[in-house]
């Protein structure tokens, strides 16, 4: 049995067009999804990694995503004192003379990309890792003028002295 349907009739024209709006509807939710809607998030305060108190650190109390790029600024103290951390895209410290990230023991902090670390010209920037950084790209630091950016290893990283621990670099 063959039927035939009237495509020229109005009812049929506009059934069409709203099916072709809602599959490009569904796909742009799908896509959006699957991207993660990336950002660059820059601190707002000092305070804790999962905090979700405005400005302490990130703006409006939202977390860094894993799709996000993470900017520390020269002012700010970020600790990440319990797992989960968010894992994010990247992050870039820009050096302020004090200690700018802290990963506390027994916890792990992944960055898919690149961990850039600057140095101002008028002091040093500090990382110090009592747990563990995961960088699946590059990890630069750059000092400035004279000034080291410094990563700092161990139980005392606030200490004058650098404590010995094991760097894994994975290719």
């Amino acid at each position: 049995m063959l039927f035939l349907i009237n495509t020229t009739h109005p009812q049929v024209k506009r059934h069409h067009a709203f099916l072709k709006l809602s599959l490009l509807a569904l796909l742009a939710t799908l896509m959006g999804a699957s991207m993660g809607w990336a950002a660059t998030v820059t601190t707002a305060g000092s305070g804790d990694w999962n905090s979700t108190t405005s400005n302490s650190p990130w703006p409006g109390g939202t977390v860094p995503s894993s799709a996000d790029d993470v900017a520390i600024r020269s002012t700010d103290s970020i600790t990440v004192s319990t797992t989960p951390a968010s894992s994010v895209n990247s992050i870039t410290i820009t050096g302020g003379g004090h200690i700018q990230l802290t990963i506390n023991s027994n916890v792990i902090l992944n960055v898919r990309s690149s961990f850039t670390h600057f140095a101002p010209s008028g002091g040093s920037s500090t990382v110090a890792l009592n747990g563990s950084l995961n960088v699946g790209g590059a990890y630069a630091s750059n000092g400035a003028n004279g000034k080291p950016a410094i990563l700092r290893f161990g139980p005392e990283v606030g200490s004058a002295e650098t404590k010995d621990a094991p760097v894994i670099v994975a290719l």
